[in-house]
C-alpha cells in the first residue's frame, strides 16, 4: 500500500502496540521493508497518550501536570492583573490542555474526573485571587459563567454523536449506531438509538459510542 501511494514511513516514529487486557494477547511481528516494528504498551500519538488496556490513567496525569505548571506560570505572571485577564488566559491556555481530544479519553472513574476538576477549581482560586480555605470554588463557577469540565465533555461527546446521525456519509454506521424499531410510534421515533450491550467495562466506559447512546 505505501509503495502504491507512495507514502514514506518513518520507521524511527513508528511502533507497534495492542490494544487488549487479555494476560496473553496474540501477539504477531509486523515488518516492512525489512525493518521490525518496536512493540511498546504504551505511546503517544497527537498529544494524546495510548496505553494497551486505554486506562488513560497516562494520558490524564500529563495533561494535569502540564496544566498546572501553566497556571503556576499564569500565577507569577499575572499576580496582578485584572480578574477578566485571568479568566481569558485560562480559557486561553489551560482549558485547552485539559479539553482536547475529551471525546476519546473522557474517563468515567470518579478519581480521574475529580484530579481534572481540581485543576479547574485551582483556576477559580488564581481568578478570584482567593486562596483560603473558606473560599469555595464550586459555587463561583456561575460567576464566571464556567461549566464543570465533566459536563463539557458529556456535551461534546453528544454533539459528536448527533453530527455522526445527522451526517451517517462519514461513517458507515450500521457498525456504530442501532436504531431502534418499535412497533408503536407514541412513544418512539425513528431516531430512536437503542443502548449497547457492553460485557466489559473497557467497551462500556472507554468509548464514547456507549456512554453518549445512554445518555
Amino acid at each position: 500500500w505505501c509503495n502504491t501511494w507512495k507514502m514514506t514511513i518513518n520507521f524511527c516514529k513508528t511502533v507497534l502496540i495492542y490494544l487488549s487486557k487479555r494476560t496473553l494477547p496474540s501477539m504477531f511481528t509486523y515488518s516492512f521493508n525489512g525493518y521490525t516494528l518496536e512493540r511498546v504498551s504504551e505511546c503517544q500519538h497527537l498529544v494524546v497518550f495510548l496505553s494497551q488496556d486505554m486506562a488513560w490513567s497516562m494520558h490524564i496525569h500529563s495533561i494535569c501536570n502540564k496544566a498546572l505548571k501553566k497556571l503556576g506560570y499564569l500565577q507569577r505572571a499575572l499576580r496582578v492583573a485584572p480578574q477578566e485577564t485571568k479568566l481569558l488566559a485560562y480559557q486561553t491556555l489551560i482549558r485547552p490542555i485539559l479539553e482536547y481530544g475529551s471525546t476519546i479519553w473522557n474517563p468515567w472513574k470518579q478519581c480521574y474526573i475529580n484530579k481534572i476538576k481540581s485543576v479547574q477549581k485551582k483556576a477559580v482560586h488564581f481568578i478570584f485571587c482567593r486562596y483560603n480555605r473558606d473560599f469555595s470554588s464550586s459555587s463561583n463557577f456561575a460567576a464566571l459563567n464556567l461549566s464543570p469540565l465533566f459536563n463539557i465533555r458529556h456535551t461534546k461527546n453528544l454533539k459528536v454523536l448527533y453530527g455522526l446521525v445527522d451526517s451517517p456519509r462519514l461513517i458507515s454506521l450500521d457498525s456504530y449506531i442501532r436504531f431502534h424499531i418499535a412497533s408503536s410510534t407514541w412513544s418512539h421515533h425513528d431516531l430512536n438509538i437503542s443502548p449497547f450491550y457492553a460485557r466489559t467495562d473497557m467497551f462500556k466506559y472507554r468509548f464514547f459510542f456507549p456512554r453518549s447512546i445512554k445518555h
